[in-house]
Formats: structure tokens, sequence, C-alpha cells
């Protein structure tokens, strides 16, 4: 089974898990990402630009009791973008889809916090020169946790 293959089985396993569940509305759609432009210098290793980022669109399918912990699947897509193109780690873009346990509550400052265990497939596709790989599919075991707020709105 080619790496691309066993990425669209992974992605369509995770995205028909809740049709086998009982059909219920869902509780949400929530939608998350960023991108960081950077740029390093006074390093012979790092020195460069970069631009990191990522979009990912979920639906929350059922919570979990009366807890804050919601089931959710999601698609969305990666990439990073260097000026370096022999740091072919740098150059890469590609989808992801997976599942997790979603945490969402309250932070001081009136602020908001979001925590969430999960796995997802990933398949990047490198670009640049000298890269070792044309594509490469991954399975990845995460734990995010995110927190914001305003301190002036109390």
């Amino acid at each position: 089974m080619t790496n691309k293959t066993l990425c669209l089985c992974a992605s369509l396993l995770a995205l028909s898990l809740p049709s086998l569940a009982p059909k219920a509305e869902p509780v949400g759609y929530p939608y998350s990402g960023y991108a960081a432009l950077s740029n390093t210098w006074g390093s012979e290793d790092e020195d460069g630009y970069k631009l990191d980022g990522y979009g990912e669109q979920g639906i929350d399918w059922v919570r979990l009791g009366s807890s804050r912990w919601l089931f959710n699947t999601f698609v969305g897509v990666a990439g990073t973008v260097s000026d370096q193109k022999e740091r072919y780690w740098d150059n890469k873009a590609g989808p992801r889809a997976g599942l997790k346990l979603r945490w969402e509550g309250p932070a001081p400052g009136s602020g908001w916090s979001n925590m969430a265990i999960g796995v997802r497939a990933e398949n990047y596709q490198y670009f640049g020169d000298n890269q070792p790989y044309d594509s490469d599919t991954r399975f990845v075991l995460f734990l995010e946790a995110a927190v914001g707020g305003d301190w002036k709105k109390r």
C-alpha cells in the first residue's frame, strides 16, 4: 500500500467514524489556523526567511456528558516555505486529517483556553533542492494546548 493510499484511507476513516454513531446534530464547526513569517540571521546554519502555517476545519460531533470535552474530526492543510531550498524539511506542504478529544474553557483575564489529544494522518510533498523524499506520509499522536485573552478586558 502506498503512502498516499494510507493517508487517504486514514482520512476517510477519521471522517466516517461519526457516521457509525447514532444520528445527531453536530455540536459545532470549529476552525483554526495560523501563519508565521520569520527571518533568522547571525547563524551560519539558520539564516533566512521561513513562512510556516496551517488551516483546519473540524466538526464537534458530541459533548462527553456534561463536561467541556468534545469528540472532533478534522481536515486541514499545513506547509512551510523557506528561502533555503536545500533544507527540504522547511519546504513542504500537504493535507492532514484526524480525530481528537477537544476541551474548551476559560482562562484568566476573560480569556480562552483549548486543549486536545488525538491522532492525525499527514502527507507532505517536499520541494526545493536535494530533498531525500518526494512525499512523506505519517501518523502523528499529539497533545495540543493554547491560551489567549486580554488582561484589560476583565
